[in-house]
């Protein structure tokens, strides 16, 4: 009993006791190597040909090393940035995908040449005079180009007639899953039913007319008169006021009051 109260003192002291037997670590009989650095602080060459010892975990000390350490704030600024980049990437649906195909593969700049987006699609493209209540159509037909028709009557301004036509070359773009042998005809008027195709194809119209990237752009360049900010806005993208009022509440911009 004395001896094992002798030998818990001791090594509670920090020394060994000559009645037990201490056995070196296997750490200690290591070479200089892996986790026992040298004085200098290099690693240096394993020494006898021994097994190089793991290097256990250190925790850098206060004023050495602490630099290493990542911190919280760290890691949540690099997912806020993943997450943005992310954001930029992802596509919400299909309408958003063919905009942003538009944009990248025609190089459009402001006001988006819808003539040459419905050319690069085969679209035969016409101006017709049909009663106010009319919009426009597609038309698709099997072994014919599709066709879009658009009513150019006096109260439809050209910026509505801008509209249809995206809207109408959204039509095109979202049918192409129906098999080409399929008929297609789209009749849009003012009392249109707001079916899910319907709102795909105003998405459509609103992305290709209206890119968030250039939409932030003339923003920012136009923060000194946010009186006609939406209106000189608006004349740049081809579109009404209203139209690119309600763009700016969907990106979370602020428009100016109305004003008559």
């Amino acid at each position: 009993m004395e001896g094992h109260v002798r030998w818990a003192r001791a090594v509670g002291a920090g020394h060994r006791s000559d009645s037990v037997p201490f056995r070196r670590s296997r750490r200690e009989r290591a070479p200089n190597c892996g986790g026992l650095r040298p004085e200098d602080g290099s690693d240096g060459p394993c020494q006898g040909g021994g097994v190089r010892a793991a290097r256990p975990a250190e925790h850098p000390r206060r004023g050495q090393g602490a630099d290493r350490r990542v911190r919280p704030q760290d890691t949540a600024q690099v997912l806020q940035g993943l997450a943005a980049v992310l954001a930029r990437l992802h596509f919400e649906d299909e309408a958003e995908l063919f905009a942003h195909k538009a944009w990248q593969t025609l190089k459009l700049e402001p006001p988006a040449d819808l003539a040459r987006v419905a050319q690069r699609l085969g679209i035969e493209v016409s101006d017709e005079e049909f009663v106010p209540e009319i919009d426009g159509l597609y038309l698709r037909l099997p072994d014919a180009p599709p066709v879009i028709a658009i009513n150019s009557i006096y109260t439809k301004p050209p910026a509505r007639r801008r509209f249809t036509l995206a809207h109408e070359i959204g039509h095109h773009l979202l049918g192409r899953r129906a098999p080409s042998a399929s008929k297609l005809f789209f009749f849009d008027t003012s009392r249109t039913g707001r079916t899910t195709v319907e709102r795909a194809c105003d998405r459509f119209a609103a992305l290709l007319l209206m890119p968030e990237d250039w939409v932030r752009r003339y923003y920012t360049e136009l923060a000194f008169n946010p009186q006609h900010r939406v209106r000189i806005m608006a004349e740049r993208f081809g579109v009404s006021t209203w139209a690119m009022r309600r763009r700016l509440r969907e990106l979370g911009l602020q428009a100016s009051a109305y004003r008559r």
